[in-house]
């Protein structure tokens, strides 16, 4: 006779490997124009984008770069980043500004780096580093050397992100 603690093993381990969320089985499609499109492809090929999966960004202009003196912190901001070099940041902040995201514009902000140990749980609601609330997360930026980056998909609610042209 099964164990209700194997039982519920097999449960989670099915959930996670055939998920309940349609969208994170898939990508996530954001319309770019050429350009945009050209300095996203110039990146490091390793640079994988991601969103949430129950609410993903429909453009890049959606998300919000919230400054320290706004939020106290950098939690407050909509873009996350790990294992990131400063140029690759800079050029992807960049694109932002050229996407129409205004909170991006005149900054020297550059969103919060959240490390992979945040990673299982990293789209989720009302989500606590140490002690402080974080804002809901929209736009997560990291590369796929990361370990342990396949949790966004499996247990932390996000989707990868595919940049298409008009």
């Amino acid at each position: 006779m099964m164990s209700y603690k194997k039982l519920f093993f097999l449960i989670a381990m099915l959930v996670i490997m055939f998920g309940c969320d349609k969208a994170s089985k898939g990508f996530v499609k954001i319309k770019v124009d050429s350009t945009i499109l050209q300095q996203l492809n110039s990146l490091d090929p390793k640079i994988m984008f991601f969103t949430s999966a129950k609410h993903p960004i429909k453009n890049l202009s959606d998300v919000k770069l919230k400054s320290y003196t706004e939020s106290g912190f950098d939690l407050g901001s909509e873009f996350g980043w790990f294992n990131l070099d400063m140029e690759s940041l800079y050029k992807i902040k960049n694109i932002m500004v050229l996407s129409g995201a205004k909170s991006f514009q005149g900054t020297n902000e550059v969103g919060r780096s959240i490390g992979n140990a945040y990673f299982s749980t990293l789209f989720a609601k009302n989500q606590f580093i140490g002690s402080r609330a974080i804002a809901d997360l929209r736009f997560f930026v990291t590369t796929s050397d990361v370990q342990n980056w396949q949790e966004i998909i499996q247990t932390g609610g996000g989707v990868q992100i595919k940049f298409l042209t008009d």
